[in-house]
């Protein structure tokens, strides 16, 4: 009738009366230690799992806090750097302005010492061509002397 009757007995148990009142034990204990343990242990768990919820929510709320306080930031940061370069510009701009201004006065300053050279050097000119020219005349005299010793 069975295809496999050696598989039958050895898979039949033997059940004595001392498995049934360990059963019994087991079951009175679980339901009479289920309250003190079991579910202090649920309540425990779950306690855990709400905080571990409650920690990542708030998470979450700090990285978009972050994330907005990040923007916030970069806004401020391009305002600062657009102030900064339009200093940096009126700077370079008065920069060029007193630099315009200081070639300005360096060129008058030069023309005024230019003018004053020129008329130093005008009068040694004319102070030489005199001097040459009384030279000249000594010179000339002193040369007709020599040439006609009578005349002079």
């Amino acid at each position: 009738m069975y295809l496999f009757p050696h598989i039958i007995a050895a898979v039949a148990i033997d059940v004595d009366p001392t498995a049934i009142v360990m059963a019994g034990l087991f079951i009175l204990l679980y339901y009479a230690l289920q309250p003190l343990i079991v579910n202090d242990y649920l309540r425990a768990r779950e306690m855990r799992r709400e905080a571990v919820e409650g920690a990542r929510e708030e998470a979450r709320e700090s990285q978009a806090l972050a994330e907005a306080r990040m923007l916030e930031f970069e806004d401020e940061m391009k305002v600062a750097r657009k102030e900064a370069a339009e200093v940096r510009e009126s700077l370079r701009g008065q920069g060029s302005e007193e630099q315009r201004d200081l070639i300005e006065e360096a060129r008058a300053e030069l023309m005024v010492q230019l003018t004053e050279e020129r008329t130093k050097i005008a009068g040694q000119v004319s102070d030489a061509q005199k001097e040459l020219q009384t030279r000249a005349v000594t010179l000339s005299r002193a040369m007709v002397d020599r040439i006609l010793p009578g005349v002079g």
